[in-house]
């Protein structure tokens, strides 16, 4: 039945009458009745007595429970989620509201988009599930066509106190139009941990919640979880996505798994790296790390025929990035890090790329970036 929901029970592995192996799923409609017609159903051909003795299974009522081959499974239910319990869980959550409150600032999303920051504290070791939850849509009627907002989440564990800085990735999540993005943690150690949230809210549901655009973060696992309130308007977007994507690229890099690569090397001591799919990413990035003692690294990049996508620019006028619409020049100190990110949308197009790396002494600098402002 057509956006209805089942509970699957059980799975089994057996031989069918030809030797066969099938994977097989049993289901229950919650509504006690209403059950699977094709292969494997109750009244299947390809049941033997002994195939219904080794499952459990008599299949002589209409009481909602049913079996069905697995590959049928895939075909026929679009998703499927897990309900995980626990002896004596604990439940911890925290509204965040958007920013985008009138329909002028939600007009300007792709200016200036909108992201949270909030630090939680773990208080015991183990099993721990935290989600990023939206407004269901079965809340509203039917004709809403209301959409799910896109989200990037990143997680990392705090290794300096109530800093960012030196932090570990925990986890990374893009989802696509889904109500719930999951990061999952099987034995997360005490202590604290940061979460940064960039949601892209559709048109569709700013027309329906409007000023009520918000959604949840919660947390399910074996001990209380503590949320700061929603941190973001104490920081400088491009500063927070550096700590975070410092933590990326050194997970990244060690564990080989080729989600970020080095770029071509221009200058000794100077690293840049690039993510190898922002579809993956959640952002198109250039992070560079300046690991000389007294150059400056500077760079200037322009986008040609750049389309639907905003390069993401500092809070406040600063003397060391200056960025426009498809364009930016940036500076990188000596034994320092700093990245430059721009959020691609549907359509996205970054066209043709011209790059000019430079390596500049200190005392020339000034001279240069005053250059391009």
């Amino acid at each position: 039945m057509p956006g209805h929901a089942y509970t699957l029970l059980s799975a089994a592995e057996v031989l069918d009458i030809n030797g066969n192996t099938v994977r097989l799923v049993k289901l229950r409609n919650p509504w006690g009745s209403g059950e699977w017609n094709g292969d494997w159903s109750d009244s299947s051909a390809l049941w033997t007595n002994e195939l219904r003795n080794q499952v459990g299974f008599d299949g002589s009522r209409d009481d909602g429970i049913f079996w069905m081959d697995f590959n049928d499974f895939k075909e026929i239910f679009g998703f499927w989620s897990v309900n995980k319990t626990l002896d004596n869980p604990h439940f911890n959550y925290i509204m965040m509201q958007s920013n985008y409150r009138t329909i002028s600032q939600f007009r300007d999303r792709y200016k200036k988009p909108d992201f949270h920051l909030t630090r939680i504290k773990v208080t015991k070791k183990g099993m721990h599930t935290f989600a990023i939850s939206q407004f269901g849509s079965r809340l509203l009627p039917r004709r809403a066509g209301y959409k799910y907002a896109n989200c990037i989440a990143y997680f990392v564990k705090e290794n300096q106190p109530n800093s960012l800085n030196g932090s570990t990735l925990i986890d990374a999540k893009i989802t696509r139009q889904d109500r719930d993005c999951y990061i999952e943690l099987p034995n997360a150690e005490k202590g604290y941990y940061w979460l940064y949230i960039d949601l892209e809210w559709q048109p569709e549901t700013f027309r329906w919640l409007k000023k009520d655009l918000a959604f949840s973060v919660n947390s399910y696992g074996c001990s209380e979880c503590e949320f700061s309130k929603d941190l973001a308007d104490q920081f400088d977007q491009v500063e927070v996505l550096d700590h975070f994507t410092m933590a990326y690229v050194q997970h990244h890099m060690e564990n080989e798994t080729g989600m970020v690569k080095l770029a071509k090397q221009d200058f000794k001591d100077i690293f840049v790296y690039e993510e190898e799919n922002y579809w993956k990413t959640g952002y198109n990035f250039k992070f560079i790390q300046n690991n000389t003692d007294s150059s400056v690294f500077m760079m200037s990049h322009s986008h040609l025929d750049y389309k639907n996508g905003v390069i993401i620019s500092p809070k406040m006028q600063v003397d060391d990035m200056i960025v426009s619409r498809s364009q930016y020049v940036f500076k990188v100190e000596p034994g320092s890090f700093k990245g430059v990110y721009s959020k691609p949308y549907t359509g996205y197009q970054r066209g043709g790329q011209a790059n000019t790396p430079k390596l500049v002494e200190l005392n020339q600098i000034d001279q240069l970036m005053s250059y391009y402002q």
